[in-house]
């Protein structure tokens, strides 16, 4: 079946989030940027749903430059970046997310799984019990 592109909505990230190394971050910083990078996967995810299901994606293609695949590949590559130094502050045990860590857009809300994971991890660095 043919499949049309549709315009893609990008939320912007701040300088801070988008290119600042996690690591470098005190931990509210780094706790703002994880809020900051999953609220812009999920704006992302629900402004673009159309787009998701309509793409096709056959693995080890090259992924289209403006596709929502590449779009997700940017912020997959922040997520994981801030969520490492997220377990590392925190000592937490290592979890999978299959958006994240297999590279799979599955299910109905894919990158808001991932999302709600950094959300907590991002929680749990603030919470007053550290």
């Amino acid at each position: 079946l043919p499949r049309t592109h549709l315009p893609l909505t990008i939320p912007a990230l701040s300088e801070t989030a988008s290119l600042s190394d996690p690591t470098s971050l005190s931990n509210e910083d780094l706790a703002t940027v994880a809020h900051e990078v999953a609220n812009a996967m999920r704006a992302f995810e629900t402004a673009n749903k159309e787009q998701f299901e309509n793409e096709w994606r056959v693995v080890n293609d090259p992924v289209p430059k403006g596709s929502y695949r590449d779009v997700f590949e940017n912020y997959r590559q922040r997520a994981i970046a801030i969520r490492d130094a997220l377990w590392k502050r925190l000592g937490s045990p290592i979890s999978t997310s299959l958006a994240l860590d297999a590279d799979t857009l599955a299910g109905v809300s894919p990158m808001t799984d991932a999302a709600n994971y950094l959300d907590l991890l991002a929680r749990n660095l603030m919470s007053p019990k550290r």
